[in-house]
């Protein structure tokens, strides 16, 4: 599925299958992933701030350049990707 540039701002994909989607540079800011799995998709340059990733396979992604601020991502899978979550 190519969403290249998407506005998905808010989407709601919880337990969605997007493996291997092309989300590069798309507005996924504030959306819902909760357990999405999102192995291999291409989210290079993507807005992810504020989004809800908690449980999401994210395992061979590509997340270069990826925003992330705010973002949730307890019980992620990052195997393979360049995001790291650092606990204080």
């Amino acid at each position: 599925m190519n969403l290249l540039q998407a506005s998905l701002r808010n989407a709601r994909f919880e337990d969605a299958d997007l493996s291997g989607c092309n989300l590069s540079d798309a507005d996924l800011s504030h959306g819902h992933f909760c357990h999405a799995d999102l192995r291999g998709a291409n989210l290079k340059g993507a807005d992810l701030s504020h989004a809800d990733l908690r449980g999401v396979d994210l395992r061979g992604a590509c997340t270069d350049g990826a925003q992330i601020t705010g973002t949730q991502l307890e019980g992620a899978a990052l195997s393979g990707t360049s995001l790291e979550v650092v606990k204080e």
